[in-house]
């Protein structure tokens, strides 16, 4: 609630007071009115702290749309892959349903190129009305506090607030609870080396779906793998 509104409130409060007790001194005289201007007092001073109070909440921030995915001119086109990835991400799966999809193979194989293509695909920004994030893991996150690191700088782009867990199961569990409440969003996990980095990151998030780019298909958390 803005400053202004408050003042709006406070002055409607006492303008209502002011007059009610001006008809009532008019009406039945001095004393009548009297009697009347404490508890007139007390409801407008309620209502005045009231409104400062709710001024002083923080209200949650709204965090923007992520900036889209730029594909490099230089990329090959590879349009069987491109379209299977898709149709698994933007197809018909239920809105109330998460689908992670997996990118596997070689270092140097393009899963990352191909990952950015899929999520700056006109489709699939449109399934997912823009809101697609980005993530690169890589090798060096290790160990639950770089972990939780990472599962804050998602949760900071989905809420566009500082989050602060050292716990990865904790930070996991808001992030999937914030995925479950809010709009379809997909989040585009690049390079993941271990479960210990992905399993936080699919946690929850019914509404949400994943797509991971990984050097091995032993990673549990990954269904669909093209």
């Amino acid at each position: 609630m803005s400053r202004k509104i408050v003042l709006w409130i406070i002055a409607i409060a006492s303008v209502t007071a002011c007059t009610f007790l001006i008809a009532v001194m008019a009406s039945r005289g001095l004393a009548r009115a009297g009697l009347w201007a404490v508890p007139s007092g007390a409801v407008a001073g309620i209502v005045g702290a009231w409104a400062a109070v709710l001024a002083l909440l923080r209200r949650p921030t709204k965090a923007p749309l992520p900036p889209a995915l730029e594909v490099p001119d230089w990329v090959v086109k590879r349009p069987t892959e491109l379209t299977a990835v898709v149709a698994a991400l933007a197809g018909g799966w239920a809105g109330t349903k998460g689908i992670t999809t997996g990118l596997y193979g070689a270092g140097g194989f393009g899963k990352t190129t191909l990952a950015i293509m899929v999520g700056a695909n006109r489709r699939v920004r449109r399934r997912f009305s823009g809101r697609v994030y980005f993530l690169p893991v890589g090798r060096d996150v290790r160990g639950p506090t770089a972990v939780a690191a990472k599962v804050n700088e998602v949760i900071k782009s989905v809420t566009g607030e500082e989050a602060t867990f050292t716990d990865p199961q904790l930070a996991g569990q808001q992030l999937g609870a914030l995925l479950d409440a809010g709009p379809r969003r997909l989040l585009v996990l690049d390079d993941v080396w271990e479960p210990e980095q992905l399993t936080p990151l699919v946690t929850g998030g019914k509404r949400c779906a994943r797509l991971i780019t990984t050097r091995g298909s032993e990673l549990g958390g990954v269904r669909n793998p093209v």
